[in-house]
């Protein structure tokens, strides 16, 4: 779960052309109408689930027993596990804010102030809209998507749509930044490790899969790795890759999209865009946001960062976790030596980077390359959760 709170000082409030007191309207399921100074929470289990009444009418306690509004103005900013509702927020009528499922979760979205994608509500319209093209472009557990006929494409050479060239290059970049850690076509291992279809059961328990997880190692690359062998040509529009090489599009892919969207909402007041988890912020008013980092292992907060543009991502062996055939604990993030789950003695980094891209690939290099190499990982600031809860904070390298 990570909390988003947006704070609105005197300084922001003139940028954004507010007032300070005023109120607007923020419409829920049954229409109602609520105060402006207020706070918002924002979840991202699955397992909660609350509409924009009670989000609204709980978020100001939630935020003051954590200590985070001191005394100043909040404006709601966001609202989770309201699904496929447009929200008007209370303090001003030029923004917009959608939570919807896509990509075996749940985004959000939300826009202050016109700009290249037009009134906040059509930009928001535009990005829902966008996301689940690209869901169903892009998912490989539908059969009819771009990234599944790509993948059992007997041809060494395939055409592909410009964004499938963009995502490729993507995900050879992260593999060569990553030193061959983040590895994407490691499909017919995630498969048998027992990850083929929509994970929708209920995880193991942390601890549990903690328990019974082999001893601690750090990940490494593939001995041969299939990558290096992969050539995009863009002019072309085409793909070039060994015979049977799969890929799996995964965060990478929802930090891409995240980057294509922000160079057009970068032109709005404010944005905030929340991809199952992979945050991507900015807007030309320069508006900060407060991204609190949850607890793997309990019901809290261990941090608090503050941003104003740029993309935080947060990878974890906890949220899809399953025991395999052999009753051996099991998650998505694999060693690629290996072929197998990786226990490198981390449980879960979040990794704030210019990009989104860049943060997804480096919150996995840090995971996987365990305890004695994740600060390399983060140079632009994170948090790294180690398997006996402790957890550390990096700043940004000066």
């Amino acid at each position: 779960m990570v909390v988003l709170l947006e704070r609105f000082g005197e300084r922001e409030r003139e940028r954004a052309g507010l007032l300070r007191g005023g109120q607007g309207v923020g419409a829920d399921a049954g229409g109602s109408t609520r105060a402006a100074k207020t706070a918002a929470i924002a979840s991202h289990s699955s397992s909660i689930a609350m509409n924009a009444r009670t989000a609204l009418a709980q978020a100001p306690s939630l935020a003051s027993d954590r200590g985070i509004i001191a005394g100043e103005d909040w404006q709601l900013s966001w609202v989770a596990g309201v699904a496929s509702v447009a929200i008007m927020l209370p303090m001003s009528t030029s923004e917009a804010i959608e939570t919807f499922d896509c990509f075996g979760g749940s985004v959000s979205v939300i826009v202050m102030g016109a700009g290249p994608g037009g009134a906040p509500a059509a930009a928001v319209a535009m990005v829902r809209r966008r996301l689940l093209e690209w869901h169903s472009q892009f998912s490989r557990f539908e059969a009819d998507s771009e990234l599944s006929r790509l993948n059992r494409d007997p041809r060494e050479t395939v055409p592909v749509s410009p964004v499938m060239a963009r995502l490729i290059e993507a995900v050879l970049a992260a593999a060569a930044g990553s030193g061959g850690l983040v590895d994407a076509t490691l499909v017919g291992e995630i498969e048998n490790a027992g990850y083929a279809g929509h994970f929708d059961a209920v995880p193991v328990p942390l601890a549990r899969a903690l328990e019974l997880a082999p001893p601690r190692n750090p990940a490494g690359p593939r001995v041969r790795p299939r990558w290096r062998e992969m050539v995009v040509d863009r002019s072309r529009g085409t793909v070039t890759r060994p015979l049977g090489t799969r890929f799996d599009s995964g965060g990478i892919a929802k930090g891409l999209f995240g980057d294509i969207l922000a160079a057009v909402l970068d032109g709005h007041q404010s944005f905030a865009l929340d991809c199952v988890g992979d945050l991507r912020l900015g807007g030309s008013a320069g508006l900060g946001r407060s991204v609190q980092v949850a607890n793997p292992f309990a019901d809290a907060v261990l941090h608090v960062f503050e941003l104003r543009d740029g993309a935080v991502a947060t990878s974890g062996i906890g949220r899809r976790s399953w025991l395999d055939r052999d009753g051996h604990p099991a998650h998505h993030l694999l060693d690629p030596a290996s072929g197998r789950p990786a226990f490198t003695g981390i449980v879960q980094v979040t990794a704030i980077a210019p990009s989104g891209v860049e943060a997804e690939w480096l919150t996995k290099a840090a995971l996987l390359s365990g305890p004695a190499e994740v600060r390399r990982w983060l140079p632009h600031g994170g948090l790294v959760v180690y398997d006996d809860a402790r957890f550390e904070v990096f700043e940004a390298a000066r």
